[in-house]
């Protein structure tokens, strides 16, 4: 596992010994376990216990984790599909955002549009050239 990761699992680790055991009684054993188990032992965070969990400076994966917590163990169902919609939806744009076939008709419609705009500035001088042709043969007759 990442050192990273295992520093985020420590901190984890430490907010939740500062918890009230209503909080972490809801959290499944299994998942205490494998923080315990792979936390960097030499780590040690630095938590304030005067502070607000977000005024800590905390590592961006703890806050990622701890936000999954939450919304797995510690918030109620209503709160819970809210959360969930409001991802969904986040994901949703960001693969439209990505999407491959939407870069690539949307490069396209660029390109159409340039060709257009191309034609369009060609015609514009053909038109020019014909009036001068005209002019000309008027003169001429």
């Amino acid at each position: 596992m990442n050192q990273k990761y295992r520093e985020s699992l420590t901190e984890i680790n430490t907010i939740f010994n500062l918890m009230k055991k209503e909080y972490i009684i809801k959290i499944p054993n299994k998942l205490k376990q494998f923080i315990c188990d792979n936390m960097d032992k030499n780590y040690i965070p630095n938590i304030n216990v005067n502070k607000k969990l977000s005024e800590q400076n905390i590592k961006q994966a703890t806050k990622i984790l701890l936000s999954l917590i939450y919304r797995n163990y510690w918030c109620d169902e209503e709160k819970r599909k809210i959360l969930l919609e409001k991802e969904i939806i986040s994901e949703n744009k960001k693969n439209k955002k990505y999407d491959y076939n939407e870069l690539f008709f949307e490069n396209k419609m660029t390109k159409n549009q340039e060709k257009i705009e191309n034609n369009k500035l060609i015609l514009k001088k053909e038109r020019f050239w014909n009036k001068i042709l005209r002019k000309i043969k008027e003169i001429i007759k």
